[in-house]
């Protein structure tokens, strides 16, 4: 996906990286059975990370409104 010979973390990666840390920081405190699903995102995508670096995601939940989980995703 992208740009062709663009060797660098693409922004439907980053968030796919994202969504999972979001996933990972609640899924302790859900119902079995139960899951998370993203629908909506909000992204800035500052630098392209070289294939092979390391990133590092973190989820932090900000508050929560019916079934829904607000996040802010570094």
């Amino acid at each position: 996906m992208g740009v062709d010979g663009a060797r660098v973390l693409s922004t439907p990666e980053m968030i796919r990286l994202m969504e999972h840390a979001c996933r990972d920081a609640v899924l302790p405190l859900l119902d079995s059975g139960h899951d998370t699903v993203g629908t909506h995102v909000n992204v800035f995508h500052r630098a392209a990370a070289p294939m092979g670096s390391q990133v590092t995601v973190r989820a932090e939940v900000l508050g929560t409104m019916d079934r829904r989980i607000q996040f802010r995703v570094e």
